[in-house]
């Protein structure tokens, strides 16, 4: 392989860890207790086994080289980082602020997207218009988009659309039957019908994922976290569903972070749900 290559490589690696591990890391070797050259089950027995693959091209380096590449790392990202937060607002702004509006932030938070759209909610509806940029990031850029979702939640608010909807009622049985059968046939049902009405779109497809207690009558845990991760960058931590009640009428507020160290702690978080079966794919 090249050199310039393996440099690149390099790069993209470290840019997967977290500030708060290098900051972490490199304490660590500046104290001395990180033997070096390091290997890849020292940093296991350090409590850095999940940095393995980034660090491996790093194996070889002493002390001082690798407190240099640790510590040059670090000062770039301070050098480069953005205003760190951003206020993001629902509803009523009658006087003088810094805030911007959620309804707007979200759309122009996934047209930013070029691999990869991570969002986290408790409740959607199509006031919120999200479906339709989501699928526009797909087709236009081939961003892959996994939601993570609350079963109980979203029966209830498509039970509301079900009822509004008179072309659409007869679901409302098949759904109540689904509910007593048990929570994989409730979630199965649930989801199924989440598609039919917000993604009926046979040109790209969606990844979801629930916590399977959501779908269990006898446990009172939600999925209640609002968040939305663009291209391991770009954040958007909101008390706001991702409904247009939500985006436009309530009181919500929200920060927008550019930070990919952050983002990819966050990422990491709805990975290990995942990799754990805490939360399982429908």
């Amino acid at each position: 392989m090249p050199a310039d290559t393996e440099a690149t490589d390099d790069a993209v690696a470290l840019s997967e860890v977290s500030t708060d591990d290098l900051r972490q890391l490199a304490a660590l070797v500046a104290r001395g207790e990180l033997r070096l050259p390091f290997t890849l089950e020292s940093l296991t027995y350090k409590s850095f086994g999940h940095l393995s693959r980034p660090m491996a091209p790093f194996q070889g380096l002493e002390r001082d080289a690798l407190l240099g590449v640790l510590r040059a790392v670090l000062a770039e990202r301070r050098r480069a980082a953005k205003a760190p937060l951003e206020l993001v607002w629902s509803g009523s702004d009658a006087g003088p602020s810094y805030a911007r509006y959620t309804k707007i932030v979200i759309p122009e938070l996934i047209a930013k997207a070029r691999s990869q759209i991570t969002i986290a909610g408790y409740s959607f509806d199509k006031g919120a218009n999200i479906f339709q940029h989501l699928r526009r990031a797909m087709l236009d850029h081939g961003v892959t988009v996994r939601l993570f979702l609350d079963i109980e939640q979203l029966c209830a608010r498509l039970e509301q659309q079900l009822k509004r909807d008179k072309s659409r009622k007869s679901r409302l049985e098949p759904l109540r039957a689904a509910k007593l059968a048990g929570s994989d046939a409730f979630a199965a049902e649930v989801l199924s019908l989440f598609r039919e009405i917000h993604w009926p779109y046979d040109d790209c497809a969606l990844s979801m994922y629930y916590d399977p207690r959501t779908a269990d009558a006898r446990s009172f845990a939600s999925l209640h976290a609002k968040c939305l991760i663009v291209d391991h960058e770009h954040v958007l931590i909101t008390s706001a569903n991702f409904t247009g009640r939500a985006q436009e009428r309530n009181i919500e507020v929200g920060v927008v972070l550019h930070d990919k160290g952050y983002a990819v702690a966050l990422e990491r978080q709805w990975n290990n749900l995942v990799e754990s079966g805490d939360v399982v794919r429908g």
